[in-house]
């Protein structure tokens, strides 16, 4: 089994892995008019973006995106608005990439985040094995965008971890919808859901 690609935020200075997303107005390529196709197994929903925000302003805002189409109903000469490099490769896959100038992404809602661990082994990754704990997990709490609050959930998860006895060994995972990418597949911390977090 492959595990599924998260999209990535930079923020104070690290990269974060976005386990959850809870809210409305998130980046989506259908919010662009952009139908995507899934074609490899490591990314069912047929996206993947960057996303970083600036200590100093506390905006969050889009950095780069990949969306993968049916090539035979794109025009690779011609990219949808908001992306300027296209490339295909062999067969079906046609993927349309796009370097932003970091436009806002006016999101109002809860993002959780799990920090990178450039330790963790990518054979293991391909098999779909999770890091047995996760030990930098935050909350943060935007508004059109903005952030306006934040919380460090790590302790709050790995007390989930270990109530439901996913932090010994392969964690059991589930696919479910999460709001801003359908198909995706996310830690099951996804449970802890934003409106019961005091």
């Amino acid at each position: 089994m492959t595990d599924q690609a998260f999209d990535v935020l930079r923020y104070v200075g690290k990269q974060w892995l976005i386990a959850g997303v809870g809210g409305y107005g998130f980046f989506t390529p259908a919010a662009h008019g952009i139908a995507v196709m899934d074609t490899m197994t490591c990314n069912y929903r047929g996206w993947i973006a960057d996303f970083s925000m600036d200590a100093m302003d506390n905006v969050l805002r889009l950095s780069h995106a990949t969306v993968f189409l049916d090539p035979a109903q794109h025009d690779l000469d011609n990219p949808p608005l908001l992306f300027d490099t296209a490339y295909s490769k062999e067969g079906a896959l046609c993927g349309y990439s796009f370097d932003a100038n970091e436009p806002l992404i006016a999101f109002t809602g809860g993002l959780l985040i799990d920090e990178w661990r450039d330790d963790y082994p990518a054979s293991l990754h391909v098999t779909g094995v999770e890091l047995p704990f996760h030990e930098n997990v935050h909350e943060l709490i935007f508004e059109d965008g903005f952030l306006i609050e934040s919380y460090d959930r790590t302790e709050m998860v790995n007390n989930f971890d270990a109530a439901t006895n996913t932090s010994k060994g392969r964690h059991k995972r589930v696919r479910q919808l999460d709001g801003a990418a359908q198909n995706r597949l996310i830690f099951r911390y996804k449970d802890i859901r934003f409106e019961q977090i005091e």
